[in-house]
């Protein structure tokens, strides 16, 4: 795929159609005397830098955590492989891996690419306990359980994603043709533009934005297997076809360690969980309100632990998961309410809730913080949605 973002972005107002005004021109990380390792650096604080785009192309609807930089990888005999630039954790287990490239490094082109999937080869033969501690919500409990991160490691159930300020249409192509190579391998593989633009006047001192890009977007499909025997005479050659083997122990789950769940299992385990009736409440009135507001919509995801997404506009509101907790992605509230009643969501949460909710910009927050207040944060959720319908134009 060619890159799509022009070298310039626009301001424009709303209230004048005269095509706005040259607002950023597009930079290199050369212009900038930016390194690599501030590309690994910035992807480490702000993991949506690389996620985002992975979320449009479907490749992921999970919240992803930074794990590590500059992870060793290893082969069985204990010798390095190389470091992977970023290691992510997702919150069911699967596993990023993240390098970056810039652009005034051509030469590194197919290196990157040989690289990358070398150490996703090694990866999945290094045991579970040599990867990193497990990364902590602002609980300090473990976003994931480690048999769930072992399992992936075993699968291989890896997101690849290489980065960089411009990467080279020669990389885009020839990614695509060395991953069909690997196509019995679960790698989904992404290749994510990381454009720099600086202000084009330097009106009130120097600004930057960085607008990630999606380049290239290959999902792992599980192939057959083509097997011909050959016995003695030509004549007796058999052909048989075969599916990539699954282990015995995740029989029950999509192949690579992704469940199926559906709204009739999810609420199933709910009720016969453990948990008390107001959770079994709070679920059922989360996805009862997709009946009540047609701008409403559900996800269901595909981790060991069942958990629903209430969302808007494709934008998550809140997530609800049947082990006892709720998780927020904040960044979220405005895209699908708008900016006005996003922020008004928030302080209404940030009210209901418990601190941890102000100070991360993903908070999980406990069920023991939560069953006070089921009534009023599905009230909060009602009210926000029904003002964020009124505000809007009806396009009938």
């Amino acid at each position: 795929m060619p890159k799509t973002i022009p070298d310039m972005v626009f301001f424009f107002d709303p209230n004048q159609p005269d095509g706005g005004h040259p607002a950023y021109i597009f930079v290199t990380a050369r212009d900038l005397n930016l390194k690599e390792s501030w590309f690994r650096e910035s992807i480490a604080q702000n993991p949506d830098l690389v996620i985002l785009p992975c979320e449009k192309a479907n490749l992921t609807d999970e919240q992803w955590f930074f794990w590590k930089t500059e992870f060793p990888v290893k082969t069985k005999k204990g010798n390095t492989v190389g470091k992977i630039d970023v290691l992510l954790l997702s919150e069911s287990g699967r596993i990023g891996i993240i390098e970056t490239k810039l652009a005034y490094n051509p030469e590194k082109r197919r290196d990157v690419l040989a690289q990358v999937l070398d150490y996703a080869v090694h990866l999945s033969d290094m045991p579970p306990e040599s990867m990193p501690d497990l990364p902590v919500d602002e609980g300090g409990d473990a976003v994931v359980g480690f048999e769930d991160m072992a399992l992936h490691l075993a699968d291989g159930d890896f997101l690849i994603v290489v980065a960089g300020d411009e990467l080279d249409e020669r990389a885009v192509r020839l990614s695509a043709a060395i991953l069909g190579d690997h196509q019995i391998n679960p790698w989904d593989l992404a290749m994510v533009d990381l454009s720099l633009y600086q202000r084009e006047k330097d009106e009130n001192g120097a600004g930057y934005i960085i607008i990630p890009a999606l380049r290239l977007a290959h999902v792992a499909t599980p192939r057959h297997i083509v097997r011909v025997l050959i016995e003695g005479d030509y004549k007796a050659s058999k052909v048989s076809i075969e599916r990539p083997t699954i282990p015995a122990n995740v029989q029950s789950r999509k192949p690579y360690g992704r469940q199926s769940w559906d709204i009739d299992r999810f609420f199933a385990e709910l009720k016969s969980s453990s948990q008390p009736p107001e959770w079994v409440h709070l679920g059922e009135g989360l996805y009862n309100l997709t009946n009540d507001y047609e701008g409403l919509s559900f996800s269901l995801g595909t981790g060991k632990n069942g958990t629903i997404t209430l969302k808007r506009k494709g934008q998550g509101l809140i997530e609800f998961y049947i082990n006892g907790k709720i998780r927020f992605r904040k960044r979220r509230f405005k895209l699908a309410l708008g900016n006005k009643i996003g922020q008004q969501y928030e302080e209404g949460l940030a009210a209901l809730l418990s601190p941890a909710f102000k100070l991360s910009m993903y908070p999980t927050i406990k069920m023991e913080a939560v069953v006070p207040v089921i009534d009023d944060v599905l009230s909060l959720i009602k009210k926000v949605v029904a003002e964020a319908e009124k505000s809007e134009p009806n396009d009938a």
